[in-house]
């Protein structure tokens, strides 16, 4: 099968989904995401084939975080910040059916649009896949909300019912007027009825992460299914860096420090704060400066070396503990990787995973990340150094994540859902690998 995935956000939104397009490939069929201009290089260097979308989300929400710390106004005669995103979703969602073309299969990830209309008017199948619980339940609120503590069944349904209204509202006029243009049809009711609408169909509903870290919930359907991450080893001939490898042989395994690309208000700062925690602590720390995050490259001494991009699945194995955002990808790097993690959130979901370790007793949630200091990152270091029920637990984890397989059960529902709509007398896909 030809199979189309559409991404839509950072790299660590994109990375597993990439991670899954090389289990397709190995598994007999052709994958190709469509993504952001930035990855295009990065997705091919596995021998998976990229699509480049119009649409940069990353530079969109830096320019309008740019935009509102300066005060800055549009120009006059151009269009509103509201208006040149519904404008640029629109062309995002007809990127999409482009890319679709040649297509047997299409995935549509995370708050990706576009998928169902593009799998009706082409006659595909689908499924949707996400990095965290999306749909409600009854067991915990959503992975929207900050605050993580449950007041019961009903206020967990709602909260759940909240965050996709809240979604529907922020992309959901785009999809509609992209949905009147194209195909003559009417809206949405909502962001949840267009989750629905491929249900009859028995379209599966694909979650990227552990249930060892958060079983799928008991009043899911059965066409929820929490695979097991999807998780992005280096690619073919990808070599360490020579400075990385001589500061790893030159002392105990150091701490790494990193939050992709979760932008701080100072980096300078948080830089200056990350490494005096690490001294106050006594440990050495590999810190991330790449990737547009938080922190920023400084000359700090022998004990601390920074980096721009090293592949987590290579790297973490490597460290004492690992302190970052919380998103999704990285925490399930880190879980497998059995060394304890700390999470300093920002956004959405890294509160709710910061969350999730903790309970587990495998790492810890710490304050939001602008709110680092050596203050209260450096006695958390101390704990995860001496607590050794939490780095037993961490290994054990680790050794869980490592055996889950959650990519070729990924690519199984896949292949199970393609062969099912081609029975019901859907247009015929190409032949599936014997």
């Amino acid at each position: 099968m030809k199979i189309t995935i559409l991404t839509l956000g950072s790299r660590g939104d994109v990375e597993p989904f990439l991670a899954l397009a090389v289990g397709l490939q190995k598994a007999g069929h052709q994958a190709k995401l469509a993504c952001s201009p930035r990855y295009s290089d990065w997705v091919r260097a596995y021998g998976v084939a990229a699509y480049p979308v119009s649409f940069d989300l990353v530079a969109a929400l830096r320019e309008a975080e740019q935009a509102r710390k300066q005060g800055r106004k549009p120009l006059p005669g151009a269009p509103k910040p509201k208006e040149k995103l519904l404008a640029d979703l629109v062309g995002l969602c007809e990127d999409y059916l482009a890319a679709a073309q040649d297509a047997d299969f299409v995935l549509q990830t995370g708050i990706a649009p576009g998928g169902v209309e593009i799998a009706d008017a082409l006659d595909l199948p689908m499924a949707t896949a996400f990095l965290h619980p999306m749909l409600p339940t009854a067991e915990f609120p959503s992975f929207y909300l900050p605050l993580r503590r449950s007041l019961g069944a009903g206020y967990n349904r709602f909260t759940h019912r909240l965050a996709l209204k809240i979604i529907g509202h922020n992309i959901g006029p785009a999809v509609s007027r992209w949905r009147a243009q194209r195909f003559a049809l009417p809206p949405w009711d909502s962001y949840a009825a267009m989750l629905a609408a491929r249900q009859p169909s028995g379209a599966p509903v694909l979650h990227g992460y552990s249930p060892s870290i958060l079983p799928s919930p008991a009043d899911w359907d059965a066409s929820c299914h929490v695979t097991g991450a999807w998780q992005l080893d280096p690619a073919p001939g990808w070599q360490p860096p020579q400075a990385l490898l001589n500061f790893l042989a030159a002392g105990p395994a150091p701490v790494y420090i990193g939050f992709g690309s979760m932008r701080g208000e100072d980096p300078q700062r948080m830089t200056r704060e990350a490494v005096q925690a690490l001294r106050e602590a006594g440990q050495r720390g590999v810190l991330l400066s790449g990737g547009g995050g938080g922190l920023s490259a400084d000359d700090c001494g022998r004990d601390v070396l920074f980096i721009d991009d090293v592949p987590h699945a290579w790297l973490f194995p490597r460290m004492a503990a690992v302190v970052h955002h919380g998103g999704a990808g990285t925490t399930a790097n880190t879980v497998r990787a059995g060394v304890p993690g700390i999470i300093l959130p920002r956004v959405v979901d890294q509160f709710a995973w910061g969350d999730c370790i903790a309970r587990l007793g495998i790492g810890l949630r710490g304050p939001r990340m602008s709110k680092l200091s050596a203050k209260v990152l450096a006695p958390a270091l101390r704990r995860v150094a001496s607590d050794t029920v939490m780095r037993d637990k961490a290994a054990q984890f680790g050794r869980c994540i490592a055996a889950e397989q959650g990519v070729a059960r990924a690519v199984a529902l896949i292949e199970a859902h393609a062969a099912q709509y081609r029975r019901r007398g859907h247009r015929t896909v190409a032949t599936m690998p014997a």
